[in-house]
């Protein structure tokens, strides 16, 4: 180490890496930038879908076979039967209704046993997902993903829980795909897809969610940049693990209502 007070090669050096961390974080806003452009177009092509994803989980288990008609929904939400049809065709692709031609859907069955299992599978998937990550993630997808947290944690701030939510999922679909794992990231994503109406029937106060998700995501990243994959799937088993129960809680609830 040079000890003179300025020395012209270790000011460059210097100079030089200050310069590659900020071309890494530029590159890395770039990418979450382009993920999260289509998350939000995709959210915005038709605002009735997520609420009628979430009434639909909700009477799988609380009002099994019960019929959601288009034409009543469109009513409902003052939309075009369009959108409502796009998401019924999203709740028949996650097994949550069964489609009947130009009726609608009716729907499906599952049990709290049934959806207990589901939430199971994906905490051991997706903590799988993040051990992996930890170790095979690059110096770039390793950026990006601190990005998406330093993005997240001044939405939490500002309690902006739609645009947290489009953070959100950008930040499970970067450790999916940072586990280079294409069969385990397209099986957990399916997964996630198919409980993501479950989620959004959670009842705990805004400010309380997103401060606890954000907390249990600083644990995550912690541990895939230390490239330490025990703890990774850990914190992420416990992440989804705190969900899940919550979940579960509010639907057994609502069950003996």
């Amino acid at each position: 180490t040079c000890r003179r007070s300025y020395c012209t090669p270790c000011a460059r050096a210097h100079a030089a890496a200050a310069h590659t961390s900020q071309q890494r974080r530029a590159l890395a806003s770039e990418v979450l930038r382009a993920r999260l452009q289509t998350t939000q177009s995709m959210r915005s092509r038709g605002s009735p879908i997520q609420t009628v994803c979430a009434a639909a989980a909700c009477a799988c288990v609380r009002a099994p076979a019960q019929v959601l008609d288009e034409k009543t929904l469109a009513s409902e939400f003052g939309v075009s039967r369009t959108p409502i049809r796009e998401a019924l065709r999203e709740l028949g692709a996650r097994g949550l209704i069964d489609l009947a031609p130009h009726r609608g859907g009716i729907v499906a069955r599952i049990s709290l046993d049934q959806l207990s299992d589901m939430l199971d599978a994906e905490c051991e998937m997706e903590g799988l997902c993040a051990a992996l990550a930890s170790q095979r993630m690059s110096a770039v997808e390793k950026g990006t993903l601190m990005e998406c947290h330093r993005q997240a944690q001044q939405l939490t701030k500002e309690r902006d829980e739609t645009r947290y939510l489009d953070i959100n999922q950008q930040f499970h679909d970067l450790i999916c795909d940072g586990a280079h794992n294409v069969t385990l990231a397209t099986m957990t994503r399916e997964l996630r897809n198919r409980l993501a109406a479950f989620r959004q029937s959670q009842s705990e106060a805004q400010e309380r969610r997103l401060t606890l998700s954000h907390d249990e995501h600083t644990r995550i990243v912690d541990a895939i940049q230390a490239s330490d994959p025990d703890a990774a799937h850990e914190a992420m088993r416990r992440h989804n693990a705190r969900l899940s129960s919550g979940i579960l809680r509010l639907l057994r609830a609502g069950s003996q209502n």
